[in-house]
């Protein structure tokens, strides 16, 4: 990771249980944004290539994110 990549992270305070809970939601919302773009990049694939290695990465990756979005909005359930 970058230094500002460390600095931003590190500039959250997570020092009550509330604030930890907001960080979750957070990094959900930020892991909902790859998603996003990473669902754009694989509808963005020829119908000729889908069956290709760079549409199946950018599928499983669509759906690995959806999981730990998930994962990590179920931690303070």
């Amino acid at each position: 990771m970058s230094k500002q990549t460390n600095a931003i992270i590190n500039s959250i305070d997570v020092s009550t249980r509330r604030k930890r809970r907001e960080a979750a939601i957070l990094a959900a919302a930020i892991l909902k944004r790859i998603q996003f773009s990473e669902a754009d990049y694989r509808d963005r694939i020829p119908d000729n290539l889908q069956n290709g290695d760079a549409y199946l990465a950018a599928d499983e990756a669509v759906d690995a994110i959806d999981e730990a979005v998930c994962a990590v909005l179920g931690i303070y359930d």
